[in-house]
């Protein structure tokens, strides 16, 4: 059975909750991923919160004919606590915890903010607009990547949230009219010591590549006319 819109779906009946390695089987490790990312993904979270969404989510008919063996038992007793709305799990839960009861070879596809991991397909984090004033202030906690056009001069300020080892880049666009320029706050420290000049032709665009050394030093350099 399918959840909209999270689809996550209870593993049809005859699905063996444990695999021939005695690791919990792929379709079961979906199912609970799928639940502890609607509610708390890598932090743990309270067991009622998954026991209140599986009561919520399935009728107890569904459930009736699923078998929880005894191997590995915190599994077996986790998910059978689920149905039992007068019982309180001790364990709290979540995707790093999960993902012990797998094997290796089920947790290589994986990903997991805990883990050196090589990628097969390019990966992407969505561009943050930034709303021109004479001073921007970026917060660095909305993403890596951001897109301002001037239709003034701007100063960048010290940006917000900064974090040691974020990197990116800011495409700054030169409006219809062209001519502005832009400064740096304090932390914002130019690669060679000297401050890159805007190009300032008319619908040109600059891309401003930062590194954060520390909190308080971010450290960048400009492809310009790019």
């Amino acid at each position: 059975m399918a959840i909209s819109p999270d689809n996550v779906t209870l593993p049809q009946p005859g699905i063996a909750f444990v695999g021939p390695d005695g690791n919990i089987s792929r379709e079961w490790y979906y199912f609970l991923l799928g639940l502890l990312n609607r509610t708390g993904g890598s932090t743990p979270i309270p067991p009622s919160n998954l026991q209140e969404q599986i009561i919520a989510l399935f009728n107890e008919s569904a459930m009736q004919d699923v078998q929880f063996p005894a191997s590995p038992p915190v599994l077996a007793a986790f998910l059978a606590d689920m149905m039992a709305p007068d019982v309180q799990p001790a364990v709290n839960w979540s995707v790093p915890a999960l993902m012990g009861f797998m094997g290796s070879d089920d947790t290589a596809g994986l990903a997991s903010i805990g883990a050196a991991q090589s990628y097969r397909r390019a990966q992407q984090g969505a561009i943050v607009p930034l709303t021109y004033a004479a001073t921007v202030t970026p917060d660095f906690s909305a993403g890596n990547n951001f897109d301002l056009t001037l239709t003034g001069n701007v100063t960048f300020a010290n940006p917000d949230n900064v974090t040691a080892g974020q990197g990116g880049q800011i495409a700054v666009h030169q409006d219809g009219t062209g001519g502005r320029t832009w400064a740096f706050g304090g932390n914002w420290f130019p690669v060679g010591g000297v401050a890159p000049v805007a190009s300032v032709a008319a619908n040109t665009i600059d891309i401003v590549t930062y590194y954060t050394v520390s909190t308080t030093h971010i450290t960048y350099s400009a492809l310009l006319n790019a």
